[in-house]
């Protein structure tokens, strides 16, 4: 697992080295808008299953994914509501939202009800590290 850090606006040199890790199905240890989360790539299974062993956690308890930005959110759901762009500019934190029915993601990440709760981050280490991965990924606390 790789320890992810960000400090002081410093461009993160290991961006490269966790982007590989993640397309091999590695886990990071990373800072994300709220706290540190342990991830993976949200649509590879095997390193999904890794991340729910290593927390010991129940796979009927879903995740958070986050997302780069809208369009990419558009190509993991079945629809966004037209009012999603207004409460998502409401705050200035990032909001977590569920979206009832997902595209490409398996079980554990959905819901027993098939949603997917997504974030598009506001930080600026999550944003980069998506960009640079090119996929969602997998967050938990």
């Amino acid at each position: 697992m790789l320890i992810a850090y960000y400090l002081c606006g410093m461009k993160w040199p290991e961006l490269t080295t966790t982007v590989d890790l993640l397309k091999r199905g590695g886990t990071i240890l990373y800072p994300t808008d709220t706290i540190g989360g342990l991830g993976c790539d949200a649509l590879n299974t095997e390193a999904v299953a890794k991340v729910f062993d290593i927390k010991n956690r129940p796979a009927t308890k879903s995740c958070i994914v986050l997302v780069q930005n809208e369009a990419q959110l558009a190509q993991y759901v079945e629809s966004i509501p037209s009012t999603y762009a207004a409460l998502a500019n409401k705050w200035d934190r990032a909001v977590t939202f569920i979206f009832p029915q997902a595209k490409g993601f398996q079980s554990p990440v959905l819901a027993a009800d098939g949603s997917v709760a997504i974030r598009i981050p506001k930080d600026e280490f999550c944003l980069e590290l998506l960009a640079a991965f090119g996929k969602p990924l997998l967050s938990t606390s």
